[in-house]
């Protein structure tokens, strides 16, 4: 029941909107996920909220966006508490709720600014947990605090080391030294032609939810 669970946080707070710091100071409820779907629009979300409130849908996704925008993407959070989850998430996990948020930001569907504005946040968080899941040796699979990669079995003797291995070597070191998301820092106020720039990106290469 986490779907109705964060659902009923999710109204609550819309009418009690004086709640807000506080719960911005809580850990995110279980189901935050649900929330995500029903914000981006998602038919079997609107569903299922018809099902756990008595309200009509519309009004539980109106609770939902609230939800999202007053406590996902206050000014206190860190990248994955914008993504509605936190560190103990996979990076599966992290992306399928970075796709949903930014399926509700598409610039097509509005030119509002600061909807712009929001999505830049979301592509920035998930730049900086990439990086930091990298600078903890963590990938798709092993992606949990618990589960760490197996040690290569056949570790490269330093004296060894061939002009291939060389090249390679300093290609990956390059690669780790550029930045991402630098087209980002260019404006604090990203053009729509920008953002739809990203969601192309974005879009072949996330996890991709069906209604």
């Amino acid at each position: 029941m986490s779907a109705a669970e964060a659902l009923r946080a999710a109204v609550d707070l819309f009418h009690l909107p004086s709640q807000v710091r506080v719960v911005r100071t809580l850990p995110l409820p279980a189901g935050t996920e649900f929330l995500l779907r029903l914000a981006s629009g998602e038919a079997r979300a609107a569903h299922e909220a018809e099902i756990h409130s008595d309200r009509s849908a519309n009004a539980s996704r109106a609770a939902a966006i609230f939800f999202i925008e007053q406590i996902l993407l206050s000014p206190e959070s860190d990248e994955y508490r914008i993504l509605g989850l936190d560190q103990t998430a996979t990076m599966a996990e992290l992306r399928a709720h970075m796709a949903l948020l930014l399926k509700w930001l598409h610039p097509d569907l509005t030119a509002d600014e600061h909807k712009s504005l929001m999505a830049r946040r979301v592509i920035e968080a998930w730049n900086k947990v990439k990086s930091s899941e990298r600078r903890l040796g963590r990938n798709t699979i092993y992606s949990r605090p618990d589960m760490t990669p197996p040690a290569d079995p056949q570790p490269q003797s330093s004296a060894r080391t061939t002009p291939r291995r060389n090249s390679e070597l300093a290609q990956r070191a390059a690669q780790a030294k550029e930045p991402t998301g630098v087209g980002l820092h260019r404006s604090r106020r990203p053009s729509n032609r920008l953002l739809k720039f990203f969601f192309y990106v974005f879009r072949r290469s996330i996890v991709h939810y069906k209604n």
